[in-house]
């Protein structure tokens, strides 16, 4: 009798440090930072819906440079700076499903 009464202890501490040790793990993944470190990456990385913006809306550029950025606030994000025929430059952000969410314009100098 003795043996099963430790041995029911034994579970039930075993038990409650196992659920302790799940609950925390849950709430150190609803805790972790968000990252938001741009990440460069390959024009041909781009989703499908980016490159299909690019060609539709700024008809004359190419990719110069593009940078995904995850864990913002508008979720997954794209930094593309679109160089085109002239002098301006094109900084254009997309979410992932190639609407604009910002763009401006940056005329280069000759120095």
């Amino acid at each position: 009798m003795k043996n099963t009464l430790v041995t029911t202890a034994l579970r039930a501490a075993l038990l409650l440090s196992l659920t302790a040790l799940l609950t925390l793990t849950a709430q150190a993944q609803q805790v972790q930072p968000a990252t938001t470190s741009p990440v460069e990456i390959p024009a041909s990385q781009l989703p499908t819906a980016v490159r299909q913006a690019i060609a539709k809306q700024y008809a004359g550029y190419r990719v110069d440079d593009a940078r995904k950025i995850s864990g913002g606030k508008a979720g997954t994000t794209y930094r593309v700076e679109l160089e085109g025929t002239g002098k301006k430059e094109m900084h254009v952000v997309f979410n992932a499903a190639g609407k604009v969410l910002r763009s401006t314009t940056e005329t280069e100098r000759d120095d």
